[in-house]
């Protein structure tokens, strides 16, 4: 059997129609029945579909996993339906109910139901279109953090935060993938976490502890806007120092802290998300201040739209995490 049994595409549209503020996920083509990855949100094919979203853009382009240079690889990858639900539900023999026609019927934002949040906890560690991200692992067998994204306009800013693919329990997620491709080849096993639920937990509780370390970020940072034009010489200067890496560490530091309040159950979902959204616009401001215009765009198209939390797409509760990370 070819491993490669569907193709795969991707998209996104406007939350709560409002331009900019992009929602991302993904929808799988196997010999014609659509298989729906929503994560966190909704799915839609088209404007004016039954989904009834606004502004939508499918299929869209993917792109290579680079800040600066990255290239379209087009709208549509082989890709392996059973790695793609288990990336989807974070597990490994993944249940086969996620056809497009009935996935209001099985969708929950729960972490204990048939979900698709890829071991992304929503805010904390990613966001969907994080999730998105891993669920296109399902188009390679290997070197998954090589593998294509979904790049809407806002994806820069959530870039900044969270990565490609969720830093947060990055290392299982590949780990479950390779499992995942053993499980479809119907190959050697690979040796996954038991619970991986538990181990997205440890990743979290390790998170929410960890310093911050400002040779690390400087390093990751200056990476970034090296090769943006103009890039260069604030690479090798004070404004990398005072201008980008002081509100970065500011936001981090409040991030974690409203992480922590979050899982404890310590501040309502509405708080969350307004004082990290807010957080989150105070940097990019610092950094539009600071940063050569033409350097800010390319990071930042719009501004991002200074959004990173959108709110309606947090689980209902946080519960079965709290224990889990211990805070």
């Amino acid at each position: 059997m070819n491993y490669f049994d569907s193709t795969i595409r991707a998209g996104y549209y406007d939350a709560f129609q409002l331009e900019g503020i992009d929602h991302t996920y993904a929808i799988l083509d196997r010999a014609g029945e659509l298989w729906a990855f929503p994560c966190f949100g909704g799915v839609a094919l088209r404007n004016g579909d039954e989904f009834k979203q606004t502004n939508v853009r499918y299929p869209v382009d993917l792109w290579t996993p680079y800040m600066i240079g990255s290239k379209s690889v087009g709208s549509a990858l082989p890709a392996n339906l059973h790695v793609a639900l288990g990336m989807a539900q974070f597990r490994t023999n993944p249940a086969y109910n996620s056809r497009l026609s009935e996935w209001k019927t099985y969708w929950d934002n729960h972490i204990d139901g048939i979900s698709c949040w890829a071991g992304i906890v929503y805010g904390v560690s990613g966001v969907c279109q994080q999730a998105c991200n891993r669920i296109l692992w399902a188009t390679r067998k290997d070197n998954f953090t090589e593998c294509p994204v979904n790049w809407p306009p806002s994806f820069s800013g959530t870039y900044w935060v969270y990565g490609y693919y969720g830093k947060t329990s990055e290392a299982f997620a590949t780990l479950l993938a390779s499992q995942l491709v053993a499980e479809a080849e119907a190959s050697a096993n690979i040796s996954v976490a038991s619970d991986l639920c538990q181990a997205v937990g440890e990743s979290l509780q390790n998170a929410l502890e960890k310093k911050e370390q400002p040779a690390e970020r400087r390093h990751e940072i200056a990476g970034m806007i090296a090769n943006a034009p103009a890039g260069g010489n604030v690479a090798d200067s004070t404004v990398l120092i005072s201008g980008l890496l002081a509100p970065d560490a500011r936001f981090a530091a409040v991030k974690q802290e409203l992480d922590k309040q979050l899982l404890r159950g310590e501040v309502t979902h509405d708080e969350y998300a307004g004082q990290v959204n807010a957080a989150f616009a105070r940097m990019i401001e610092e950094f539009r201040n600071v940063l050569p215009a033409s350097t800010f765009e390319t990071l930042f198209p719009e501004g991002s739209k200074k959004q990173l939390i959108i709110r309606s797409q947090m689980p209902e509760t946080y519960e079965g995490f709290q224990e889990l990370a211990c805070v």
